[in-house]
């Protein structure tokens, strides 16, 4: 009876203890650890039964089972693994871990947060033989009973290999492998069906990120440098090479409009400009797909032609790379736009809009008129900070000033503030401004200039905590107009 309870019991507390020290699992202990824990339980219980001890001492657990393997390149399938590495890179499924000269995939099936690129790591477990199953070539990785720990010390820097049209024509011929090896190359983004694409030119090897964020696989058509780590060739829908993404940086001559243009009025001209990354200076081609209704000049100068959609092509003459946005050419009102009682849509609050210039919209909130519709009043409310709100997204050509006409037969208090913010984004125009004090029966227009250049975004906001301002009219005036 002792024996029968001793056995489980020190097994247990085995268990237990081999769980601790700092280690994050991935596993449950395997069948072969419990099974040596309760041998190892018998033993030193003193069982009676001579069978028994004639079983342990003639074969001890630890006797038979080979050292855990140190060196990454050392690495067979089946191997029991006790490595102290650098953490290459991390991917939605776990991380690379790189000796310098050798690397290997930790895979847990999960995302992890408590390691992060360039980490000294402990890592234990079993090594197995991955091919998927599309019976793709096997690569090596750590997979099973994993428990890793950081650890101090200087971590190991690796070199990444530039990559070749020979070494990409040689990806698909890779077989099972551990060395995990680091490459960089450029890159233009591109799809082969749902997959992102990192292509090598020259070389007809599909190039696949794996395990990697969305957020993170870079946009199509941009041009790249990446840097990422070989870990497999997999023959599943067409066959590709798998790497882990260390980092994606902008590879330069990168062509991106300023800002858009994206409405235009018929008659109406705007300077459109570009710019080419990591490019001091760089001359551009434009062309026009539709010029029935819009053309556009060598030097960028759209003009509106008749009610239409075209696609505008700028190319960098220098990097050979383009930039594309549509434009849509509608009859609009050239040079500036008014807002009224007449023309702003009164009495709706929290979020309701309504296109008062082409693609423009504005968001409103608790403004309303004042004496039957004769003026705008931006008034004070118990909704939020903010109370009057009025914001105007992507104007279709930069705006050159706003001038705020106040209704003098209202006496406000001189303390009433407007805040009026301008950007080339609705986040910018969020967070970036300027005060300005309204009084309307002393200042009947005040003129404001846009804070930020090209600005397309604006935000008018009533702040103070009581009172409220009242206008006649609120008139924006483009730029070039």
């Amino acid at each position: 009876m002792k024996k029968t309870f001793l056995i489980p019991m020190i097994a247990f507390l085995g268990l237990g203890l081999a769980s601790c020290g700092g280690y994050t699992s991935s596993a449950q202990p395997s069948s072969e650890a419990s099974s040596e824990a309760s041998s190892a339980a018998v033993s030193s219980g003193g069982a009676s039964s001579a069978s028994s001890e004639a079983s342990v001492s003639s074969a001890p657990a630890s006797s038979s089972e080979a050292p855990a393997i140190t060196a990454i390149a050392s690495i067979t399938d089946g191997a029991k693994v006790d490595i102290t590495a650098t953490v290459g890179a991390v991917s939605t499924k776990g991380f690379v871990l790189t000796d310098g000269t050798a690397s290997i995939y930790v895979f847990l099936d999960r995302e992890v947060a408590d390691v992060a690129k360039g980490d000294l790591v402990n890592v234990k477990g079993v090594a197995e033989t991955y091919t998927g199953s599309s019976g793709s070539h096997g690569y090596i990785r750590i997979s099973k009973d994993v428990i890793y720990a950081k650890t101090q010390g200087e971590g190991a820097t690796v070199t990444p290999v530039a990559m070749t049209k020979e070494i990409a024509d040689a990806l698909p011929s890779q077989k099972a492998f551990t060395d995990y090896k680091l490459y960089t190359w450029n890159t233009t983004v591109g799809k082969s069906g749902s997959y992102t694409t990192y292509p090598f030119a020259g070389s007809s090897t599909l190039i696949e990120p794996t395990h990697t964020k969305t957020a993170d696989v870079g946009t199509e058509g941009v041009y790249y440098t990446v840097t990422a780590y070989f870990i497999g060739y997999d023959i599943s829908h067409g066959g590709f090479a798998t790497f882990i993404p260390v980092s994606l940086e902008d590879g330069g001559g990168n062509v991106s409009f300023d800002y858009p243009a994206k409405v235009l009025g018929i008659g109406q001209e705007a300077q459109l400009s570009a710019k080419t990354s990591k490019t001091e200076s760089d001359t551009y081609t434009w062309s026009s797909s539709n010029t029935g209704a819009a053309t556009i000049s060598d030097t960028g100068v759209i003009s509106g032609v008749a009610a239409g959609k075209t696609t505008i092509t700028v190319t960098s003459n220098t990097s050979g790379k383009s930039a594309v946005m549509e434009v849509e050419v509608k009859n609009l009102p050239v040079g500036k736009v008014e807002l009224t009682t007449a023309t702003l849509a009164i009495g709706k609050t929290y979020g309701d809009g309504k296109v008062i210039y082409g693609g423009a919209r504005w968001d409103w909130k608790e403004i309303t008129t004042l004496s039957g519709g004769s003026a705008l009043q931006m008034r004070y409310s118990n909704a939020g900070t903010f109370s009057s709100i009025v914001n105007l997204d992507a104007l279709p050509m930069p705006i050159a000033s706003i001038d705020f006409n106040f209704n003098t037969g209202k006496q406000v208090k001189t303390d009433e503030l407007l805040y009026v913010s301008f950007g080339t984004s609705e986040q910018s125009a969020a967070t970036s401004g300027t005060n300005v004090a309204f009084v309307s029966a002393d200042v009947p227009k005040t003129t404001i200039e846009p804070t930020s250049a090209n600005a397309t975004y604006l935000k008018i906001a009533h702040t103070s905590t009581s009172g409220a301002v009242y206008l006649d009219s609120i008139v924006i005036h483009f730029a070039g107009a």
